[in-house]
């Protein structure tokens, strides 16, 4: 689909701290955020994946080096 345009400097907040990302609207989508790969080197962003199928992502702060574990 072609996007409607970009939302820019949408603020995310994990935690304590708002993370400000530009954002591509897509007027039908079957997922409510996809984090691309600018995202995932901004926030210097890994993943852990379990057996059970489940996965984990930590995200880091830019500014403050903090981390935050969350689940997918």
């Amino acid at each position: 689909d072609t996007t409607l345009g970009v939302l820019e400097n949408l603020c995310l907040n994990f935690g304590a701290n708002n993370v400000c990302v530009q954002v591509q609207i897509l007027p039908r989508a079957n997922f409510e955020m996809l984090l691309g790969r600018p995202f995932h080197c901004l926030m210097s962003a890994t993943t852990d994946d379990f057996p059970d199928g489940s996965q984990n992502i930590t995200l880091r702060d830019p500014n403050s080096g903090k981390e935050y574990k969350l689940p997918t």
